[in-house]
């Protein structure tokens, strides 16, 4: 997390409302005990270390197998910390910056690491592979949106890594910029492969080496 950002986790979890609470548990954690969450650490404030934070958490779910205690404990701190960083808006704000430096056959790479980054890049392709926003049943296109992006031959692909069950492997999402003078509509290939170590798909976009060495 990042010390530096005025927000504190600590003002996260005693200063915030309950609607601001749920919210962020909901939708940066996926939680589906978020309402009871928030409801408990409201009536237990002021919550000082995280031992505490811990402690109420697991006392406002319903007796289970611990691995799901903890897992409910990791996505609410994921949570808190995606609150804390403005992680997703960075991320919007990069895509939306870094797209447009891209030159002809430049290639970007992104890697998410859990559901809520794979979520906010997979919104960001489609809104940028999405042709025509009129409404559907018009005879004629008046909105004239050309996208800048198609979608990539490979979209997903099935890990053939058995050796690291325990680390987390990220979603590939990459772009490739083709010639922005050619005669095509599209100026951009835009795709996302689930794993990476795929020797046919690095080979033709010649990511070998990267492929490689993650």
């Amino acid at each position: 997390m990042d010390v530096s950002q005025e927000l504190s986790a600590k003002e996260v979890i005693n200063n915030y409302g309950y609607e601001e609470l749920l919210n962020i548990f909901y939708e940066y954690g996926e939680e589906s005990n978020s309402k009871k969450i928030a409801e408990t650490i409201i009536n237990n404030r002021p919550i000082q270390t995280t031992n505490e934070l811990v402690s109420v958490i697991e006392s406002s779910l319903p007796r289970q197998n611990p691995k799901f205690t903890k897992s409910t404990i990791r996505k609410i701190f994921q949570a808190v910390r995606i609150e804390v960083n403005n992680e997703i808006s960075e991320i919007i704000e990069s895509l939306d910056t870094v797209k447009n430096f891209i030159k002809s056959n430049g290639i970007m790479v992104f890697l998410s690491y859990h559901s809520i980054e794979d979520r906010t890049i997979k919104q960001f392709i489609e809104k940028e592979t999405k042709g025509c926003t009129c409404y559907p049943k018009l005879a004629i296109c008046i909105c004239e949106n050309v996208p800048l992006f198609k979608l990539f031959k490979y979209k997903k692909r099935k890990s053939t890594n058995k050796t690291n069950k325990i680390n987390r492997q990220p979603t590939i999402h990459l772009t490739i910029r083709t010639n922005e003078y050619s005669n095509t509509t599209s100026t951009t290939i835009i795709g996302y492969i689930k794993p990476y170590r795929n020797k046919e798909f690095c080979n033709e976009v010649k990511l070998t080496h990267f492929c490689n060495i993650v």
